[in-house]
Formats: structure tokens, C-alpha cells, sequence
């Protein structure tokens, strides 16, 4: 979605959420964005694959989203609505009216699908080898490098009590051997894993690292009011060797 150019004397920025359409009259708390507020206009992206997920599996025959302005109950002085027009939005009437109408920028969903043909080779051993990934490792007994499970407790593992939602999460670790040219990328990791191979004590071997990470949403407290955050690079999606 594009925001308009905002020239009215605001704050430099606003913070809204997104929430998706889930139920009967209930709505989903998606992602969380601050906004520049200025006099350019500002393309606004919003990661909602889970969202379509859950349309494409038949949960909701229609996919409805909402932009509201982040407000905290606690606090008397919080915008309760959104200083900033998205394009796309407005109506006009006549023949001029539907001249205007073509020329608005309007909100899009971007998605990609991976063709029948292109999903078999990905499920094949030869790929899914490759792919060490949640997919592959959560089902094999693959001893090699790969995506373990790890469920990390937040007030029992890391003593960590300012978190009050959720408790815990699946944070995933990589783990196991990295032998030669083993799910390597780089040339690097192939040298390395093959001088290792011959000089055994001159050199550390390649170690199973996370390549995808993906954010966690979680919420805490400060005072009486509660803050929603996104914290990135929390749980471990998929493993190679480097």
C-alpha cells in the first residue's frame, strides 16, 4: 500500500499494526510498522504469508485486513486514528471521477506459488538433502548437519520474566557433522572442509550454522501498558555448513 504525501505538522512518525479478518467479528494481530510521516509519498509492506496460508486451506471464504493505529488503553495522550491516507481509497464522481480513479496506486497482495512440477523436485532426496531444512530434518534421522528441535522456556531456561507473552517458543537449533561438500554454497566452505579432511589438526572444520531465521512476535510490559515487538532472527528455519 502507498502512503500519501503528509505535509500537515505531525510527529515524524506513527506506529500502526495490521490485523487479519479471523472469525466472527474478531480480527488476528499480524505485524507491527512505524511509519514515516513526511512529504514524499512511502510504499508500506506487510508480511502476510501466514494470513494467506490460512485463506488458501479454506478457513475464511474472504480475506479482509484492517490498519489501526497502535494505542496503548493505559495511555491517555495515544492517536486513535491513522494521520496518513493510503492511496486507492478515495471515490470521484463523473467522468473525470473515473479518470482519477485510474490513476490511484492501489494496495496490492503480492504472492508467489511454486509450479507441480518444480514442488516434486523440491520433495526429492536429492533436493530435500540440499534444504536442510524444517521440513526435511523434522522428518529423517539425517545425522549430518541439519534443524533439530529446541523448545526454549523463557522464565525456566533464561530467567528472562519481562516477557509475559508467549512463555516459550520452538527456537530450533543446527546441529551435526559437516563433511565434505555437504550442503557447502561457497567454494570457501569446500576448501576448507577438504584441507580439514587432510590436516585434521591444523584447521577448525566447517560448522553447522543457521542460514534462515525468521522474527518472533512476542509482548511485555512497561509500567501498566503493554508493547508489542517483533524480534528478528529468533527461530532457526534451515542449517548449512560454513
Amino acid at each position: 500500500m502507498l502512503r500519501k504525501p503528509y505535509t500537515a505538522q505531525a510527529p515524524a512518525a506513527q506506529r500502526v499494526e495490521l490485523y487479519q479478518k479471523f472469525g466472527a467479528g474478531s480480527w488476528r494481530y499480524v505485524e507491527t510498522r512505524e511509519v514515516a510521516l513526511g512529504p514524499e509519498p512511502q510504499w508500506l509492506a506487510f508480511d502476510v504469508t501466514d494470513a494467506l496460508r490460512f485463506w488458501l486451506a479454506g478457513h475464511e471464504p474472504w480475506g479482509f485486513f484492517k490498519l489501526s493505529p497502535h494505542c496503548s488503553c493505559e495511555d491517555d495522550h495515544s492517536t486513535a486514528e491513522i494521520l496518513f491516507q493510503i492511496d486507492g481509497f478515495e471515490t470521484f464522481r463523473g467522468d473525470m471521477g473515473k479518470v482519477k480513479m485510474q490513476g490511484q496506486r492501489l494496495p496490492f497482495l503480492l504472492a508467489t506459488a511454486t509450479p507441480p512440477e518444480r514442488a516434486a523436485q523440491l520433495q526429492s532426496p536429492r533436493h530435500r538433502r540440499a534444504a536442510a531444512d524444517t521440513a526435511y530434518c523434522f522428518g529423517t534421522e539425517e545425522k549430518n548437519c541439519c534443524v533439530r528441535k529446541l523448545y526454549i522456556d523463557f522464565r525456566q531456561d533464561l530467567k528472562w520474566k519481562w516477557i509475559h507473552e508467549p512463555r516459550g517458543y520452538w527456537a530450533h537449533l543446527c546441529t551435526g557433522a559437516c563433511p565434505y561438500i555437504w550442503s557447502s554454497d561457497t567454494q570457501y566452505s569446500k576448501v576448507l572442509a577438504l584441507y580439514n579432511q587432510h590436516n585434521p589438526g591444523a584447521s577448525a572444520a566447517p560448522c553447522c550454522a543457521p542460514e534462515t531465521l525468521d522474527p518472533l512476535t512476542i509482548v511485555y510490559y512497561v509500567g501498566r501498558k503493554a508493547k508489542v515487538e517483533k524480534l528478528s532472527n529468533m527461530i532457526v528455519r534451515s542449517c548449512k555448513c560454513s
